[in-house]
């Protein structure tokens, strides 16, 4: 099945949305999947609350080319060996080409805007990329304002959604989801 297949493979890679954040994906949102397809009953149990934790996190990354103000960025990945056969995405570098200065410098030059290990605990980062160091890193920015503030001023969220919004956008994948978690804080900031 979708959701057995996942466990296994923690972390899915894309590109080409022009800005910065990831996707937590639940049990649940396979579930509501499932139904809206038509794979399942609508009326089949859901998975309770206890086991509705992320297992499978979907990285996205602003794209080379730019759109909605953003500067065109590329990543480049490190990968760690976990015992003699399992790779895991260890870290990641993103880089950014600032536009405007290589306009007006008549120079091209990428400059690196972060590595994503620096913003994760030793911990997270040994583990390797995945749910767990995405919903830890999210519930860190979604309860103290420093720590969001520095996220969205170093990876140029260029973005109309409030504090809120987008974290929910990250932390749940199904739209239900995303609209209690928006309702949860009623258009206030998640602090």
């Amino acid at each position: 099945s979708l959701l057995s297949a996942n466990r296994q493979i923690p972390l899915s890679i894309f590109g080409h949305l022009h800005h910065d954040g990831w996707v937590l994906l639940r049990p649940s949102d396979v579930h509501a999947l499932a139904v809206r397809v038509g794979r399942i009953p609508a009326n089949a149990p859901a998975p309770n609350r206890a086991d509705d934790v992320p297992f499978h996190a979907h990285l996205y990354a602003p794209s080379v080319t730019p759109s909605q103000g953003n500067n065109p960025g590329i990543r480049r990945f490190t990968l760690a060996q976990d015992g003699a056969s399992k790779w895991l995405v260890g870290d990641y570098n993103q880089y950014f080409l600032d536009i405007e200065r290589a306009y007006f410098m008549n120079k091209t030059a990428l400059t690196l805007g972060y590595s994503i290990s620096d913003h994760l605990r030793p911990t997270e980062v040994k583990i390797g990329l995945g749910p767990v160091a995405f919903t830890t890193l999210a519930m860190q920015m979604a309860s103290n304002a420093r720590i969001y503030a520095e996220w969205s001023m170093r990876h140029e969220v260029y973005s109309s959604l409030k504090q809120h919004q987008y974290l929910c956008a990250m932390m749940h994948s199904s739209r239900e989801q995303y609209n209690q978690c928006v309702a949860t804080y009623g258009g206030a900031a998640m602090m």
